[in-house]
């Protein structure tokens, strides 16, 4: 079914609620204070704030590769988008006419000194945005919900984008962007406005927020106008995150507050360590490629049914939004990954899972399922294979891992399903010895020798030539080993009689402990 068609088939579904979420419900009174916007947010790694690329970098950093997890996960959601409907790219529900009630509109904008690019990013900027949905559903769908943000979009239920020329200072700032924008006449209390700025002037996110705790639809965070930019260098990366902080997230008392409105449980979209080596202390619960998805934990911001002594349960939470349309929720996924292991250097593991309906436990079959590894010394996770699930649900990889390696699976839901994430296995990775011995037989008082080599390379470690001696190894030389990782063990024999020998690399960092094959040496 085709992306679109199932949205609106969600959104349908619940009608009733959609309409009473959708009715713009204004405070009675003035607000203390303008909402404003929180610090400039943090680009991907490696982007410069002050290159506007061009939308064919824009694509090749959104992979499975990249070295940033919430990209990692941006282009899973995309891969999934591919498998459900090849033919047609990522598109927001149709919901209602598209433009009564609060909505969100997306806006273009540039300066007179940039070249006007609308015509060629329209199409991209109708993905990202669909992109940005799914990922607002499939996070509602982590609580047992179904949640779609309120677009504003046009007669054909395409995204509506506005197209608009601003100053050089209105590039160049958040204020004074804001100020002709609402001369433009976008300052309806109906609208959230998320603008993609066409500059590079130093600025990836911003998005306004007000300190409004409040459980109820007159929290300031449920009208308008509030605006939120993501200028170039960040598109496709930041707009969930600064349309969410327009919707209230997230708020000063929450469990995982950081220091700038954003959160400290790693990882979703809304957190960071946001106070340049303050006192923040990030924490890790979710995997990283959560980090495209809301709320990890869903205690801090958003939750579609948050349990009593949750502090959603009796503080603002973004997932009661006005903004946000009730829908259909995922059907829960369960995921499974097996085959922990030891294998020799150069060699294969063998990994098998599953992937199933939680609820009536059938495979779910033609779905891609990314496999991620972390060497032992290694930080961070990165991308090792794509499998597709047979018709049972299952599926196999053969990883030939250099160093011991955790491992993980994750699926990136559907149209139908939600995400999962499977368990970590571990395979461990012993390194290849080889040896050859200077003689078969050899007379008491002669020394034998074993040369050979340990891959990978491991210049600098120690290796063992190891007797067997009633049953246990003894230790009878030890080397070190080349810039070959080559060595030369040499010992002489203290017995007569016909004698087995080993060279033995100990286990380090990386790699379990290995011996080479055993050598048979007959003294005479």
């Amino acid at each position: 079914m085709p992306r679109q068609r199932a949205r609106l088939a969600r959104a349908m579904g619940a009608a009733v609620l959609a309409a009473s979420m959708a009715a713009p419900v204004l405070p009675a009174s003035t607000p203390p204070t303008r909402p404003r916007p929180h610090g400039n947010d943090t680009p991907p790694p490696g982007v410069s704030l002050y290159h506007r690329p061009t939308l064919k970098e824009l694509q090749a950093r959104t992979a499975l590769h990249s070295p940033s997890p919430r990209l990692r996960g941006l282009a899973a959601l995309e891969q999934a988008a591919t498998t459900d409907n090849p033919a047609a790219p990522a598109a927001v529900p149709c919901i209602g006419d598209g433009a009564l009630g609060n909505r969100v509109q997306m806006i273009y904008a540039r300066s007179s000194l940039v070249t006007d690019r609308y015509p060629s990013l329209l199409a991209s900027f109708r993905q990202w945005a669909g992109d940005f949905d799914q990922a607002t559903w499939l996070s509602a769908a982590e609580t047992g919900g179904g949640r779609h943000l309120r677009f504003v979009t046009d007669e054909s239920c395409q995204l509506e984008v506005a197209r608009v020329l601003l100053t050089p200072a209105g590039e160049a700032s958040f204020d004074v962007m804001r100020t002709e924008l609402q001369a433009l006449g976008h300052n309806r209390t109906d609208r959230k406005y998320l603008v993609w700025v066409d500059a590079a002037t130093g600025i990836c996110g911003l998005g306004e927020v007000y300190d409004d705790q409040r459980p109820t639809t007159s929290n300031w965070n449920n009208t308008g106008p509030m605006y939120a930019r993501v200028d170039a260098p960040c598109w496709h990366y930041a707009e969930l995150h600064e349309i969410f902080h327009t919707l209230g997230a997230v708020q000063p008392d929450t469990p995982h507050h950081s220091a700038a409105r954003h959160c400290t449980d790693e990882a979703d979209v809304m957190c960071y360590d946001d106070d340049a080596g303050g006192p923040v202390t990030m924490t890790t619960t979710c995997p990283p490629e959560h980090e495209a998805l809301l709320d990890c934990g869903h205690d801090d911001y958003f939750s579609t049914n948050p349990p009593a002594g949750n502090y959603l349960a009796s503080h603002w939470n973004t997932a009661t939004s006005s903004f946000l349309a009730p829908a259909t929720g995922a059907q829960p996924a369960r995921l499974t990954l097996a085959g922990a292991t030891t294998i020799t250097y150069g060699g294969h593991a063998t990994l098998s899972g599953r992937l199933t309906d939680q609820q009536t436990g059938n495979g779910i079959s033609g779905r891609p399922v990314n496999l991620w590894s972390q060497p032992a010394t290694t930080a961070g996770w990165q991308h090792a294979a794509t499998a597709t699930t047979g018709p049972d649900g299952t599926f196999h990889l053969a990883p030939a891992p250099t160093a011991t390696t955790a491992y993980r699976a994750s699926f990136a839901g559907s149209d139908q399903h939600a995400t999962a994430d499977s368990a970590q296995v571990t395979v461990g990775v012993r390194t290849k010895v080889t040896a050859r011995k200077s003689a078969s037989t050899i007379r008491h008082g002669q020394a034998i020798t074993l040369t050979g080599t340990v891959s990978p390379n491991h210049a600098g470690q120690k290796v063992y030539l190891q007797r067997l001696v009633d049953g246990a190894w003894k230790t009878a030389a030890t080397a070190t080993l080349t810039s070959t990782s080559g060595y030369t063990l040499r010992a002489t024999p203290p017995t007569k009689g016909r004698l087995t020998y080993r060279a033995y690399k100990s286990a380090d960092r990386d790699h379990a402990a290995s011996g080479s094959a055993n050598q048979t040496i007959n003294v005479t």
